[in-house]
């Protein structure tokens, strides 16, 4: 009978690579190999132990892939890293049962209170995220903006548009706030000669009236220009009051009244110039010492025949009483000039002089 028994038993290496750690799984066998033993070829049982365990020695260990060539056999695979807590999330990032500022690893990091009336949150050795406190519940300088919190070291400004404010401009009415500041419709207030107009702050001026005050002048001599009562300027009508001068010495430039510069004539035998024989006639300023027409008084003629100055005054020449007649009944020629023979012949206010020789008219 032919003895089967195997000769050897050949295992297949298991290689699991896991990080740079190399492990040999011998526990399974994958193949036997069994030849027939003759009777000759019989061994000892010790022998045939000793030969197994020598044909054991001879199995090559399996070969490795060349990407495992550096790896290196370690007794244990090291376990992950732990992730980092975020104290913000409200998860347990790391697995240490505490989420965020519970979490000791979070002390003094920065996290969200939730208050917007502190700002720089971190969280604290409590387990609580607490901030720094600012107070914003203030007046603002600015009746336009309000102060809230916004959760930064500073209080916010808010506008209050449309709400009612006051600028501090009388010139100006229905006061708003716009766009954080205030500001009102504006208005102008001019005064003038006879209205001195001021604001108030409404949407009218104040007007003072500035009755019998001088005001714009119409150019006009003959008028006063003043206020009246209603800040009106007006232009009354002067009376005998000058105006311009005509240049006349024989004329007087006053205002009629009406509002006119009339130039009157001043009376017959007014004196016009610096000689006393220089005298106004109907207007015009003449010397009676030699004016043909007006010889030695207004009105008297001498026809062409000449007049003579005497004693200041003047005469006509004559050469009979009838061209003196002219000027009066009584007038006589002697010495060859019209005499006077009383005042009644002189003309106005004058007189007739009647010295030794030739009378005359004078003033």
């Amino acid at each position: 009978m032919r003895d089967m028994r195997p000769s050897m038993i050949v295992t297949t290496a298991t290689l699991a690579l896991v990080g740079c750690s190399l492990a040999l799984d011998l526990e399974t066998p994958t193949r036997t190999i069994a030849e027939p033993l003759t009777d000759a070829d019989a061994l000892p049982p010790d022998a045939t132990d000793a030969a197994d365990a020598a044909a054991a020695d001879d199995i090559a260990p399996p070969a490795l892939p060349d990407a495992w060539a550096d790896a290196t056999l370690v007794d244990a695979v090291p376990p992950p890293p732990r992730p980092e807590e975020t104290c913000t999330n409200g998860l347990d990032d790391d697995g240490d049962g505490a989420v965020d500022c519970d979490d000791p690893d979070c002390l003094d990091a920065p996290c969200d209170d939730g208050e917007l009336c502190t700002y720089d949150d971190r969280c604290a050795a409590a387990g609580t995220c607490e901030g720094r406190p600012i107070d914003c519940d203030l007046p603002s300088p600015n009746a336009c903006l309000t102060l809230r919190c916004d959760g930064s070291d500073r209080c916010a400004e808010v506008p209050q548009d449309d709400q009612p404010c006051d600028d501090a401009d009388p010139c100006t009415h229905d006061d708003l706030c716009r766009d954080g500041a205030c500001a009102g419709e504006p208005i102008t207030c001019l005064s003038d000669a006879c209205v001195e107009r001021g604001c108030d702050g409404s949407a009218a001026c104040v007007e003072v009236v500035l009755g019998g005050a001088a005001c714009a002048g119409d150019d006009n001599a003959c008028t006063d220009d003043v206020c009246d009562a209603a800040g009106r300027c007006v232009h009354t009508a002067r009376v005998s009051a000058g105006c311009a001068d005509d240049g006349n010495p024989c004329t007087a430039d006053v205002c009629d009244g009406n509002g006119q510069c009339t130039h009157p004539s001043l009376r017959d035998g007014a004196q016009c110039g610096a000689a006393r024989a220089q005298a106004c006639c109907g207007g015009r300023c003449v010397d009676q010492r030699s004016d043909q027409g007006h010889c030695g008084g207004c009105g008297i003629t001498c026809d062409g025949r000449g007049c003579d100055e005497v004693a200041g005054s003047g005469a006509c020449r004559c050469a009979s009483d009838a061209v003196c007649r002219q000027h009066g009944p009584t007038w006589t020629c002697y010495q060859n000039l019209c005499n006077c023979q009383s005042n009644a012949d002189c003309p106005g206010a004058m007189a007739c002089a009647e010295p030794p020789g030739t009378n005359y008219c004078h003033f």
